[in-house]
């Protein structure tokens, strides 16, 4: 601590501990808020003062005489590992040693009222005490008030630092590595600006060199560190896409081999498929060859054969059908039965009787109805008489 303090403070410093060590009496370090007080009294317990015990405490409404006294004793105690029952004993033992017991009070404002004029009463009483009390200067005004301190102490005022003092403290700040700029930063500047901000009170000075940051990576360790987390990071996200897009590619090439896969087995299907429906193709071509020459045949056979005895067929009137086909057919097969049970006529032949059925056929072929009528001859009975193999052989 005492090596971030200003020149002007070091020399308030070394003031501080002459007088406590020479006076007989309290001291007052007073100073506007942020003028370095505590900073000072801290410097003075770090650093010491020559032949004296020093302890530090910092005010609040809970103190008391009582409270303080327990304080001195307990921290002398643990310091010498002592049993101690009495302050009063504590101090006479000092004095016998030549010895001080000095109590530094910051925030001294905060002290309950008459608490200080009992404290400076008491130290008068015990020479080896040495009070030292930090307060600003309204609350001296105060004090003074209620405690008449202005007449029983000695002061110590810390001033502003002017504009060269508040130049060399930054560069102190600076160079101790307390702030976020480095030496580079510093100019005249950025020191004349520093010195309007803060007017010379080193709290100010502090708080400006802390908040206003400039400089994030000075540190190399630390930019290097970054560097690494975040090249770590990448590869990471590099690596999770490369994964997810390769996921992808082989899920898409799956899709394109089981289409493939899909697509060659319905054109094996086909393929296998072809034989037999060629096959079907060349068996129904077949069919109709031999259906086709199986016609000529049987009218050939006709034509050759003899032509058969007329028959005279008595006219019957035909019954009136939906289809024409129909009515031809039953006409036919009425003047069959006719000729066969009516009149003594000769049985014909059976090509004689195919030649018949043919001409039929042919008859019906002749009217619209083409599918109609050919059901009708399929299905009755002198189709299904029909012997094809008789005529064939």
């Amino acid at each position: 601590m005492e090596g971030l303090l200003s020149i002007e403070r070091k020399q308030k410093l070394d003031l501080l501990s002459h007088l406590v060590m020479n006076l007989h009496g309290s001291l007052v370090l007073q100073g506007e808020p942020g003028s370095g007080k505590s900073s000072v009294l801290m410097a003075a317990v770090e650093q010491g003062i020559d032949n004296s015990d020093t302890l530090l405490l910092n005010a609040d409404v809970s103190l008391s005489f009582e409270s303080i006294q327990y304080e001195l004793l307990q921290f002398l105690n643990e310091k010498y590992q002592s049993d101690n029952r009495s302050i009063a004993d504590v101090l006479l033992g000092y004095e016998k040693q030549g010895k001080n017991l000095v109590l530094m009070i910051d925030n001294a404002a905060f002290l309950l009222a008459g608490l200080s004029n009992a404290l400076v009463n008491y130290a008068k009483e015990y020479t080896a005490l040495k009070l030292v009390f930090a307060l600003t200067f309204e609350e001296v005004v105060a004090k003074s008030q209620s405690d008449g301190l202005k007449n029983s102490c000695h002061f110590i005022e810390l001033q502003k630092l002017n504009f060269s003092q508040s130049s060399l403290f930054v560069r102190q700040l600076v160079a101790a590595g307390k702030t976020a700029y480095i030496e580079s930063d510093v100019n005249d500047v950025f020191l004349q600006k520093i010195y309007q901000e803060s007017t010379g009170n080193l709290g100010a000075i502090k708080s400006f060199l802390n908040k206003n940051k400039k400089r994030y990576f000075n540190n190399v360790l630390v930019l290097m560190l970054l560097l690494a987390v975040v090249a770590i990071l990448s590869t990471v996200v590099s690596l999770f896409l490369w994964r997810e897009s390769e996921v992808e590619e082989k899920v898409a090439e799956a899709l394109q081999e089981n289409q493939k896969s899909a697509v060659v087995k319905s054109l094996k299907k086909v393929e296998l498929k072809k034989p037999e429906v060629n096959s079907n193709i060349e068996k129904i071509n077949a069919a109709k060859q031999f259906k086709v020459k199986s016609h000529a045949v049987a009218v050939n056979s006709v034509i050759k054969s003899p032509t058969p005895p007329v028959v005279q067929i008595p006219k019957v009137k035909a019954p009136q059908l939906a289809s024409p086909y129909v009515a031809v057919i039953e006409v036919a097969m009425e003047a069959k039965k006719l000729s066969k049970n009516d009149l003594p006529v000769e049985r014909k032949t059976e090509v004689e009787e195919v030649a018949d059925k043919v001409a039929l056929v042919q008859e019906a072929k002749n009217f619209p109805e083409k599918k109609e009528a050919l059901h009708v001859i399929g299905k009755s009975s002198l189709i299904k008489k029909i012997d094809d193999r008789a005529w064939i052989l």
